[in-house]
């Protein structure tokens, strides 16, 4: 991933047009021109992050809680107190 986003800034800054303010559309092409040359290697990196994920326990899959558990995982993903108004208003929102 390291090697990829090195690349990338290196084909990027390669390009003087980028350094003026205002060249958003020149950027998306240029993007995209670097992903079609080296489509593998962005591909190896996405890879390499949604591994990554999933080591994580990122799985794409819901999970279901049951009454009281969502405010404690909450709690302790944001390291507040479960009593909070913070994780109130976050599993509120959930």
């Amino acid at each position: 991933a390291m090697v990829a986003a090195r690349d990338w800034y290196g084909f990027y800054a390669s390009d003087s047009k980028l350094l003026t303010y205002g060249n958003e559309e020149h950027e998306a092409r240029l993007k995209n021109t670097y992903f079609e040359e080296h489509k593998d290697q962005a591909l190896a990196s996405y890879q390499v992050q949604l591994k990554q994920l999933y080591d994580n326990g990122v799985t794409g899959e819901y999970k279901q809680y049951k009454s009281g558990e969502l405010s404690g995982t909450v709690a302790r993903t944001l390291g507040l107190d479960e009593s909070s108004d913070g994780v109130t208003k976050v599993t509120g929102e959930i």
